[in-house]
């Protein structure tokens, strides 16, 4: 059966005074919306000044934001909400400072600076009072085991949109997560090898994610070839075995000046973060693929002259 991980520590308990934080969170903080009070904001540790992003939360009306501010020339503010789903919790992203540079696909509003799905920023886009939640539970195959329904607005922010729009998330009973491709992106792509997702946090990002210490323990999304037994909503699919897949790299935290931080800011060119994905070798994380699902486009990497280069399919 399905065994409950521990509760986890609160990890916001760090009050830090302006004066002490490094520039880069100052200004991050000061693209918040003005009805948080940033005074009561705890933050997961002391933020540095060569740090990636930092982690800090606060209640708004009884209900739990996390902020995460990212360290660039131009800091990235974020806000996530804090909620329950049966009897769990989640983070959902609900604003940012920069509607290009999140995972989430913003609709962008007529006030500037502020994007929100439902709106203009105010009371409401914060507020999360307790609801009812339906918990969707399958077990398709014993080899699968049970399952359990991750609704997509749980995972806003987390994954890029894209992948959101494409596959539909089940929990697995040892708290992976595995995704599988809608009926619409099944039918789109019906001349291409099938696939899967599986999400896992118990390993090391690759070294192109940002290659320190602070990657580990971080969320691992990794596309494998898969197989296919029977039709509809009932169809088993299943990792292929003893076949590597690729890595989703990390172009949100990835340093400006690392080869998928500089990616990502040459795509950005063309379509936001929340449909742009950057693949890498499951073994090594090296850079081996760009996809803009949005725009149909997708570039591999091979080398020309000793040096590699990325090459156009369409």
């Amino acid at each position: 059966g399905r065994v409950a991980p521990p509760p986890p520590s609160n990890p916001f308990s760090v009050a830090t005074g302006p004066t002490r934080l490094p520039t880069w969170v100052r200004a991050g903080l000061a693209l918040l919306p003005s009805v948080l009070d940033r005074s009561k904001l705890r933050f997961e540790k002391e933020a540095g000044a060569s740090d990636a992003m930092v982690r800090c939360a606060g209640v708004y009306d009884s209900s739990l934001l996390e902020v995460v501010i990212v360290n660039r020339r131009n800091p990235l503010a974020m806000l996530f909400r804090v909620l329950e789903h049966g009897r769990r919790l989640y983070r959902s992203q609900v604003w940012a400072s920069h509607a290009s540079s999140t995972l989430r696909d913003f609709a962008p509003t007529l006030t500037p600076g502020y994007l929100a799905s439902g709106g203009e920023v105010g009371e409401s886009l914060f507020k999360a009072p307790p609801e009812p939640s339906l918990v969707i539970v399958r077990a398709l195959s014993t080899s699968m085991g049970e399952q359990r329904l991750l609704p997509a607005r749980l995972l806003y922010g987390i994954i890029p949109e894209c992948l959101l729009q494409d596959y539909v998330f089940w929990v697995n009973a040892d708290w992976s997560v595995s995704g599988y491709k809608t009926t619409g992106a099944r039918k789109r792509d019906s001349g291409r090898a099938m696939d899967m997702l599986k999400l896992t946090t118990d390993g090391a990002m690759p070294p192109e994610s940002g290659g320190a210490e602070q990657w580990r323990d971080r969320a691992r999304l990794v596309r494998v070839p898969a197989t296919q037994e029977g039709v509809g909503p009932c169809a088993v699919v299943e990792p292929l075995e003893r076949v590597h897949g690729a890595v989703l790299l990390n172009a949100l935290y990835a340093p400006e000046d690392s080869v998928v931080g500089k990616l990502a800011a040459l795509f950005q060119r063309l379509d936001s973060l929340s449909h742009i994905l950057i693949w890498g070798s499951e073994e090594e994380g090296a850079v081996e693929r760009v996809e803009l699902p949005r725009l149909r486009l997708s570039f591999v990497v091979a080398h020309s002259g000793g040096k590699p280069r990325l090459w156009c399919e369409q």
